[in-house]
């Protein structure tokens, strides 16, 4: 069994106190922090969001997956989640310069829980 506690990821909320709101994007999160966990580079959860197009009912895997395949991940240092957001500030529009600078994976070999594979 592999010891994953030295590759868990630094913390960040995706929950604003201060502007009450809640990002919606567990999924999101989860992908880059999997992602981190088998790269060591940390990934924007809050520009996958805004390119996954969550609602405030949240998102799935699979469109999770399909948005990580078209448009890749930003660099966390490029578009980080702040201290405090309101969902408007959270999901505005990313800059231009910022997505050229995606890096792509081709993570296919994930598989699910009972062994399928999973690619969109």
């Amino acid at each position: 069994m592999t010891d994953w506690t030295p590759k868990v990821p630094p913390y960040e909320s995706q929950y604003s106190a201060t502007g009450h709101t809640d990002a919606e994007d567990c999924v999101e999160e989860s992908l880059c922090h999997i992602i981190y966990m088998l790269t060591g580079k940390r990934y924007s959860p809050r520009a996958l969001a805004y390119l996954t197009d969550v609602s405030p009912t949240g998102s799935s895997v699979q469109q999770a997956l399909t948005t990580l395949k078209v448009y890749g991940l930003i660099p966390y240092e490029l578009w980080p989640t702040p201290d405090s957001f309101t969902w408007e500030s959270y999901y505005a529009p990313i800059p231009a310069d910022v997505l050229k600078q995606a890096d792509f994976y081709d993570i296919r070999h994930f598989a699910t829980v009972d062994g399928n594979f999973f690619w969109p």
